[in-house]
């Protein structure tokens, strides 16, 4: 029988690793300029015109109740698919484009869909204010916890 193996892309977001599938990720930019949009969510940085196709983007980091993000070098923008199938759950959003700025961009990883954990009941950040609802499971690595990103949660208030 063989062993299903999933490919995540890596960033940090205030010193946290989070994982995407890496087929819900359609590519990933340096520098993007977006023009704000009045009276939008607060995490909303604003809409970009990318080829011609207009996305919204995301301060991750606000969404993810860790204070807004500082846009620097390191900074990445990372857009995603319009359809996508992460850990077997399907989301589809309508046709709209959507990107994720984080301060930085790690590896691909590999692993055995086996070794990807529940995320544990007492899953404690201390006084990071994480907000772990946003968290669909986790992947213990050698020196580090990398969180895999509930999409489906994180834009509910979007794709419904």
């Amino acid at each position: 029988m063989a062993i299903e193996t999933l490919r995540f892309v890596t960033f940090y977001i205030k010193g946290f690793l989070f994982g995407l599938d890496i087929f819900s990720v359609r590519e990933i930019h340096k520098q993007l300029e977006f023009t704000t949009v009045p009276l939008a969510p607060e995490e909303v940085l604003g809409l970009v015109n990318l080829r011609g196709q207009i996305l919204t983007m995301i301060d991750t980091s606000l969404l993810l109740n860790l204070g807004n993000s500082e846009i620097n070098k390191n900074s990445r923008y990372i857009i995603l698919k319009t359809e996508m199938k992460i850990l077997g759950e399907e989301i589809n959003t309508e046709g709209d484009i959507y990107g994720l700025l984080v301060d930085k961009i790690g590896d691909v990883i590999e692993t055995d869909i086996n070794k990807i954990e529940d995320v544990p009941s007492n899953l404690n950040t201390g006084n990071s204010g994480l907000n772990v609802e946003y968290i669909k499971k986790i992947l213990k690595l050698d020196n580090n916890i990398m969180m895999i990103l509930d999409l489906k949660q994180l834009f509910k208030g979007y794709l419904e």
